[in-house]
């Protein structure tokens, strides 16, 4: 390249970095006019045309590049970094198992790849292989025994093994949005005595005393004062089951049967991996982002959610509970697909990384029974020890097309049905961005 085309270059990476992504792009394509088979460039394109959805096109240029290059004893760990990208945006569409060969690759070309090392143990964690991806994460911690991302993952890992002494470690070497509350949770789950008890409250009553404040420490500290019979200090959303909203999508014009059943042939071709859920008993749930999905069902779906979303916040806006008022203002969505057969159920959970969470009910089975199918709320779940303490609980009738948010904070479970119609529910988070 010229000078002034590697000035254009430096001008791709900066407006990247500055999130001017649409300006990027073009500037990107006039170069690969130039250049057609410069990897820089064409990696730069391909990231560019994934920040704005279009996984597809992205996955197209990421493998041309490595089918041009694979063979190229010169250019390593360049086509490694592109294996990485490549797998990453494989495991972002739930295609799990493909993102792990490429991870793998990756690692052969190059062996000090950090960001492949982290993509692999994501992986891996996602089909229930903890322990491989610790191992994956301890190694990688040889390279780089600072790296945030890595530390945060095996915490993570760490956490998901119960050994939480360890993940607590981990997890305060770590400056992630939610580094203090999972580091909190360990401490919670490792109160054996007095001192770790102390341990505990002294980690909350710090994090309460900054005004720090989200869905899982709220859930601690909710659990906390039922289970210790001690005020509850934490203010994201007192009165939670106050703030579970339901109401049916058929009410929208935009919304019928004929999309339910369009989402779900869209998903059904989409080649997303099962992901490994410990809770779910009888049923199946999908790996990876399903609005990253370039499926007009989906895009038209998300259209109706965003709606929603922005109605539930007015519905509350004058409540003074964190969760309102501390409203994230750029946020995420992340949603799977979750089907539940005959005899089946999810046990209590909450979504850790979630804001606002949501369920929306495509196929509902018939009931047989009272409450067969229906979602249990309750402060109490996600294997927390409750020392025989009573947690409050409330069930929610659910039919299909009905939309139900509620904060994060809150375990939720669904109640065993007994029926031949498959219970098949699209979830999703809200995921905070900045707060």
């Amino acid at each position: 390249m010229e000078n002034k085309d590697k000035y254009s270059m430096k001008n791709i990476i900066h407006l990247y970095h500055n999130g001017q992504i649409k300006e990027m792009i073009v500037l990107a394509e006039e170069l690969t006019k130039k250049f057609p088979k410069n990897i820089e460039v064409k990696n730069a394109l391909a990231l560019g045309l994934k920040k704005t959805g279009k996984f597809e096109e992205s996955k197209k240029i990421f493998f041309d590049i490595i089918n041009d290059y694979k063979n190229d004893p010169v250019n390593k760990k360049k086509i490694a970094f592109i294996y990485t990208n490549a797998a990453n945006l494989l495991y972002d569409i739930g295609q799990i198992d493909d993102a792990i060969k490429l991870h793998k690759i990756a690692i052969k070309l190059d062996k000090k790849g950090i960001n492949s090392f982290l993509g692999l143990g994501l992986a891996y964690s996602d089909k229930g292989m903890d322990n491989k991806s610790i191992d994956i994460y301890k190694s990688a911690l040889k390279l780089n025994k600072n790296n945030n991302n890595i530390n945060y993952n095996l915490a993570a890992s760490l956490r998901k093994v119960e050994s939480y002494k360890e993940a607590a470690h981990y997890y305060s070497l770590t400056n992630q949005r939610l580094s203090k509350s999972f580091q909190l949770e360990c401490l919670y789950f490792n109160i054996k005595n007095k001192d770790s008890k102390n341990d505990f409250y002294k980690l909350l009553n710090e994090i309460t005393e900054i005004d720090k404040s989200d869905p899982l420490i709220a859930s601690i500290s909710k659990h906390a004062s039922i289970r210790f019979e001690r005020n509850d200090r934490c203010n994201f959303c007192r009165e939670s089951f106050d703030y579970i909203k339901k109401e049916n999508l058929f009410s929208d014009i935009n919304f019928d049967e004929r999309l339910i059943n369009q989402i779900l042939d869209d998903i059904e071709n989409s080649n997303i991996s099962k992901k490994t859920q410990s809770l779910l008993n009888g049923g199946v749930q999908s790996s990876g982002n399903l609005f990253n999905l370039e499926y007009s069902s989906i895009k038209k779906l998300k259209k109706i959610i965003i709606n929603k979303i922005n109605n539930y916040r007015l519905y509350y806006e004058k409540s003074d509970n964190d969760f309102i008022k501390k409203w994230p203002k750029k946020f995420n969505l992340y949603g799977w697909i979750i089907i539940i057969n005959n005899g089946g159920n999810l046990m209590p959970h909450i979504h850790k990384e979630g804001w606002l969470s949501s369920s929306i009910y495509l196929k509902r089975p018939e009931k047989r029974e009272a409450n067969d199918g229906d979602i249990k709320f309750s402060f109490h779940g996600g294997n927390y020890p409750s020392d025989n303490k009573n947690f409050p609980s409330e069930i929610i009738d659910i039919k299909e097309g009905d939309m139900v948010m509620f904060p994060s904070s809150i375990f939720h479970s669904t109640i065993p049905f007994t029926s031949d119609r498959k219970r098949v529910t699209l979830a999703f988070d809200v995921i905070p961005l900045s707060i």
